[in-house]
């Protein structure tokens, strides 16, 4: 489940049109705030240095590149800005297609870390549960 929470950035509250993401896990490290526009990037308060390449090495495992070629600014700061924009001054600016669907694929790509190791085959009981549990929820139930 998609989880979003409003920010506090000191006295004043998040500019209009920002999505707060608390508490996202990438590359082993947590990110205690990402901050996406889906006319101008995104932005990880906190975390580690390498913050933007790891975002851009996860979108990359989920194929995100391929479905929204384009340039996608990320930067980094130390603290939660009181203005996000401030941030990606330096960075070019997005040219995603797709208006504002990229930000829904970059919140489920850090809704959960990414399988380690190969995909495993599930054996015939859980295919058929899987299919069962399918089936039941097209079914509205």
């Amino acid at each position: 489940m998609l989880t979003t929470a409003p920010l506090a950035a000191g006295p004043a509250t998040l500019p209009q049109g920002w999505l707060a993401l608390p508490e996202r896990r990438l590359g082993g490290a947590t990110i205690p705030l990402i901050l996406l526009h889906p006319r101008h990037g995104v932005v990880l308060a906190g975390g580690p240095a390498d913050g933007p390449a790891l975002l851009h090495q996860r979108l990359a495992a989920g194929r995100f590149p391929a479905i929204f070629p384009g340039h996608l600014p990320v930067a980094r700061t130390d603290h939660p800005p009181a203005d996000p924009m401030m941030a990606l001054a330096g960075e070019a600016p997005l040219s995603l297609p797709g208006g504002e669907a990229w930000v829904l694929a970059v919140c489920r790509a850090l809704e959960t870390e990414a399988p380690v190791g190969p995909p495993r085959r599930l054996g015939f009981r859980a295919r058929r549960r899987r299919t069962r549990r399918r089936l039941a929820l097209a079914m509205g139930g």
